[in-house]
């Protein structure tokens, strides 16, 4: 068989890819990451499908690990040739493979074959895809191998016993389970729980021989025990009659001096109450009038802070007192600076006006003197000196006025502002005193409706006046709650009830009554506990007796079944031992062809000029060196003894395992051989290793169509 051709819609990495293979080697040399794992798992999975199907990781779960990275069209096609005809096998991958799609076609004609059906690789290579693991593809770092089942069947074919290699691992496993659920000596298997069953139902017949006896004596001590505890029930039926009539004077009693205590009670809630009272001569102010007072002590404490922060000092109310005087002094002075300024020169004028008309009115008038003429000119004179002077000085003298009044005005501003500031400070004391004088009024006439007066520390008098109006809430509520006690309790009971003691004559006291009851009550609980005790054994001795009857019959059974089984242990064991011996008689037969195979492999891969080099020098192991069972396993030996294949290096144990394949495969197809899958499996080889396994895969590719997968130009074949 060999492949021709394969092309790859979309599988993981790869998309659109078509390869032609080559009928005898075909090398595929691409750097890592290009695909060649990918491509190796494409041949295999178009041949035998995805492994780990039931796997929810995607690393094991190859249908989700290959599925398309870029989407699209999940599958492919491969056209290969076997028995001399040459088909093409399609296969569409969707999200199960319930759902998959599989078609055959023969490549010359191109319609559709049923010679092979959608389990393709199982009908060609006939064994299964594990098996094809394990011999046709050889992965990287995955050499090593074993025989399966299937392998030993395909093996099996050149003796003609393939049907019986194929049931062996089916029926020897059912022996092997068979003969662990039988086993004497597993806690699980059959016959170590029936040995078991039988010990402790030997030692319940042996037991359980004097239960008649038993049951005998604990019937009688039962019937005692019932006729004391019916004695105990009649001397509690007296003693319930007794206690009836003590109980009921006893609450006669306790009712009376419950009414005495409640009486006691108010009296002491009232006299309470009255000192309480005695706090207030006059008026209880409610909550909120004393609240009230509380805020007008708040009131009164700001207002005489007030007061202390708006008192004037003496030096203030001198000040004040001074500004206030100077201020009326100003405006006179004002006024009268104002009226001298052109004095004088209005006192020229009228002179010399009245000098002027004086001597002129003498001197028309009384007779022509002129000496009055003289004084009229003297006062013409006077009228024209000033107004002279008021032209000259008139404009100077305004200007100085107004200087001086410019400065008046600052000065007077500056007294007026400072006047302001201390008459407003005296109104704010004013008002602080005026609302502290007036809270101070509230609340004497407050505390005098209580009738008390206000002391000089008010704040604490009202705490202490809140804390009397509490503790005289308190005292009246105590007071209302013991008279109602009181009401109820008289409503409740009858008068004679509370005031009358009844004769009781030689009446036990209750206490006694009650400590016998409770003696014979204590009494009766332990022979009820011991009746029932006597009862409960009772029914454990006929169980006993039922369970001797019948461990006896079971123990006669269980060693039948024991007797049964362990003839079936006996016959597993046997078969077992049997189907071994069989297989390894058959296997056996195809031991040498196996080892003369891996043998002829083995020197390919470690021959050098000369030969083998020898271990001694730290060199190859010599073939004859290696062992194979008849399970196909290999051995070498070393320091005497066989050692197992897994304790030699990863090199040596991928050399081992890919001779011990090629030999699988060679025993299993004699006639029409498969291609075989490499992915580089040289990769752990030394160099001159991979010498030799160059030259092994130029032997095989005369054997075989190889398809050799690698990364690196040094291991290309």
């Amino acid at each position: 068989m060999r492949l021709i051709q394969c092309h790859i819609e979309n599988f993981g990495g790869l998309h659109d890819t078509e390869v032609e293979f080559n009928s005898d080697f075909h090398l595929i040399r691409e750097p890592n990451g290009w695909g060649k794992s990918t491509l190796a798992a494409f041949i295999r999975v178009m041949f035998f499908g995805f492994e780990g199907e039931g796997k929810r990781s995607t690393t094991e779960n190859e249908r989700k690990r290959f599925a398309p990275w870029q989407g699209g069209i999940y599958g492919g096609q491969i056209t290969f040739e076997t028995g001399g005809r040459t088909y093409t096998a399609a296969r569409i991958f969707s999200d199960k493979k319930a759902n998959d799609s599989f078609e055959l076609r023969d490549a010359q004609t191109n319609l559709t074959s049923d010679d092979f059906s959608e389990n393709l690789g199982e009908e060609i290579f006939r064994i299964n895809g594990e098996s094809f693991a394990r011999t046709v593809f050889i992965g990287q770092n995955d050499c090593a191998t074993y025989a399966t089942d299937s392998i030993n069947a395909k093996i099996g074919n050149i003796t003609d016993n393939l049907n019986d290699l194929e049931s062996y691992e089916k029926a020897s496993a059912a022996l092997q389970n068979t003969i662990n659920k039988l086993s004497p000596r597993r806690k699980t298997g059959r016959l170590y729980k029936l040995n078991d069953q039988v010990t402790r139902l030997q030692t319940d017949v042996t037991q359980h021989a004097t239960v008649e006896d038993s049951i005998r004596e604990c019937m009688d001590l039962e019937t005692k025990a019932k006729s004391r505890l019916d004695e105990n029930r009649r001397q509690q039926k007296k003693l319930l009659a007794l206690s009836g009539q003590a109980a009921k004077a006893q609450e006669q009693k306790t009712k009376r001096e419950e009414y005495s205590r409640l009486c006691a009670a108010c009296a002491q809630t009232e006299e309470a109450y009255q000192k309480a009272r005695e706090k207030f001569p006059g008026e209880v102010l409610s909550e909120e009038e004393l609240n009230s007072c509380i805020d007008a002590c708040d009131e009164m404490s700001r207002a005489a802070e007030g007061m202390r922060n708006y008192a004037l000092t003496p030096e203030e109310r001198d000040q004040l007192q001074s500004l206030e005087q100077s201020d009326d002094t100003d405006k006179e002075a004002a006024q009268n600076q104002s009226s001298t300024a052109p004095g004088r020169w209005i006192a020229l004028f009228v002179c010399g006006i009245a000098l002027a008309a004086v001597g002129l009115g003498v001197f028309f008038g009384v007779g022509r003197a002129w000496g009055w003429i003289a004084v009229a000119v003297v006062g013409v004179i006077l009228l024209v000196i000033g107004l002279v002077l008021w032209q000259r000085g008139g404009k100077k003298a305004a200007e100085e006025t107004a200087r001086l009044q410019r400065i008046e005005r600052e000065l007077a501003a500056s007294r007026s502002e400072r006047l302001e500031m201390l008459a407003e400070k005296q109104r704010d004391y004013r008002d602080c005193q005026t609302r502290y004088e007036q809270e101070q009024t509230y609340m004497k006439e407050q505390i005098s409706r209580m009738g008390l007066t206000l002391n000089e520390a008010p704040k604490i008098q009202l705490q202490e006046i809140w804390r009397q109006r509490v503790a005289l809430q308190s005292a009246e509520a105590a007071l209302q709650d013991a008279r109602q006690k009181k009401q109820e309790f008289e409503s409740e009971n009858a008068e004679r009830d509370l005031t009358t003691a009844e004769d009781t004559g030689n009446l036990p006291s209750l206490e006694d009554l009650n400590g016998q009851l409770t003696q014979l009550t204590t009494e009766e609980d332990a022979l009820r506990d011991q009746a029932d005790i006597y009862d409960k054994q009772l029914t454990s001795l006929h169980e006993a007796y039922d369970a001797w009857i019948e461990a006896g019959e079971r123990l006669e059974e269980t060693k039948e079944e024991r007797s049964r089984t362990k003839r079936q242990f006996d016959q597993a064991r046997t078969a077992l031992a049997c189907l071994t011996t069989a297989k390894e008689a058959m296997t056996a037969k195809y031991m040498e062809p196996l080892m003369k195979s891996f043998s002829e492999y083995y020197r390919i891969l470690t021959e050098v000029p000369g030969g083998p080099i020898s271990t001694e020098s730290g060199g190859d192991f010599a073939v004859e060196r290696f062992r194979m069972d008849a399970n196909t396993n290999l051995t070498v030996e070393e320091y005497g003894l066989q050692r197992e294949t897994d304790l030699l290096s990863r090199g040596w144990q991928d050399l081992i395992g890919l001779c011990l394949r090629l030999a699988l495969v060679d025993a299993m197809y004699s006639d029409e051989r498969p291609f075989l899958l490499l992915d580089d499996p040289l990769v752990n080889l030394d160099e001159q290793k991979r010498e030799g396994g160059r030259r092994l895969m130029r032997a095989l590719a005369g054997r075989y169509q190889i398809i050799y997968f690698t990364c690196q130009e040094v291991r290309e074949i």
